[in-house]
């Protein structure tokens, strides 16, 4: 039976080799096989900064050096319980959104999955991780009754801040796609934005009205390097996260991120469009996603009340309405 067992793992030993592990490898704590190997595999530059924050944030200083050989379901279970915010959140929060913990236990399964595709570990013991119901959709856009005052204290703040934030208004773009977009990808003749490495993973043309079309003219009349927004030397602006959140402050916007601009855009160009356009211009993955994007506003809904009134009264009994 032992030399059986001893043939097994001479057989695996080669299967790692053959993948081109040295044995070294098989002593790694996590961090080293995250930062050495995992991570090198993502392809997409924005996808890898994706996951590399999400380690950094949640498991490096949990479980990041503990060897591989001694980390089991129950440590993968623990962490997820023991989940709270970053040192790095800005807002002050207590516990982590549901959205925040399912995205932790999606990187644990990616984790583990390329380990035990690599031969690094005997069994994927992520692969059951459970996820729980995400219920924090957010309907926050911005409201009639404060247009003014925002459109005020836009008009009030920084040149550069005041452009990102109206093309943002007009594109539905994420403040992220804005800021790495490069002059090379705008095309104003044909009024196109195009993106080549997005969230979903696939390009994506954003269309320009004529308003968005004039931020870009304004935006070219301060080119200093390749970028739509550029910054100091070769590289884009940097988000300019202060000058927002005294913007909104000044707006009175308590509770308002910048991410609700692209929420605002959504449900406004639902109102022209049907959900698959509006889903095809925002570059979502599935029609799903765009729909909890979707907020539905008093006037919609008072909209579709009395049209449903007008249908209606003449059969109501009595037609007396």
């Amino acid at each position: 039976m032992k030399s059986i067992d001893a043939i097994k793992m001479v057989c695996r030993l080669q299967e790692r080799l053959d993948k081109g592990l040295r044995p070294e490898h098989l002593t790694m704590s996590l961090a080293q096989a995250y930062d050495g190997i995992v991570l090198p595999s993502v392809q997409r530059a924005s996808s890898s900064k994706t996951h590399a924050s999400r380690f950094d944030a949640h498991i490096r200083s949990a479980i990041g050096n503990r060897p591989l050989s001694q980390i089991s379901r129950a440590v993968l279970i623990a962490l997820i319980d023991q989940l709270c915010p970053s040192r790095k959140c800005r807002r002050a929060i207590v516990n982590l959104k549901p959205s925040t913990r399912n995205r932790v236990v999606d990187e644990l399964k990616f984790i583990f999955r390329k380990l035990y595709e690599l031969g690094l570990i005997e069994e994927n013991i992520a692969k059951d991780l459970q996820k729980i119901p995400e219920r924090n959709q957010r309907t926050r856009i911005l409201r009639d009754e404060e247009q003014a005052r925002f459109f005020t204290a836009l008009g009030d703040a920084p040149i550069k801040t005041r452009l990102l934030i109206s093309l943002l208004l007009l594109t539905g773009m994420r403040i992220g796609e804005a800021l790495s977009t490069r002059w090379d990808y705008v095309d104003l003749a044909n009024r196109t934005i195009r993106l080549p490495d997005t969230k979903s993973g696939r390009p994506r043309v954003v269309p320009l009205s004529a308003e968005a079309c004039s931020i870009c003219e304004q935006l070219r009349a301060m080119r200093t390097n390749v970028f739509l927004f550029p910054g100091r030397g070769d590289g884009p602006m940097s988000r300019p996260s202060r000058q927002i959140k005294a913007m909104l402050a000044a707006a009175g916007m308590e509770g308002f991120w910048p991410h609700d601009l692209r929420r605002h855009y959504a449900t406004r160009i639902a109102e022209i469009l049907p959900t698959h356009a509006v889903s095809a211009i925002l570059g979502h993955s599935s029609t799903a996603v765009t729909e909890r994007y979707l907020v539905a506003t008093d006037l919609r809904l008072h909209d579709a009340a009395d049209s449903i009134g007008r249908q209606l009264a003449p059969l109501i009994s009595g037609k007396t309405l």
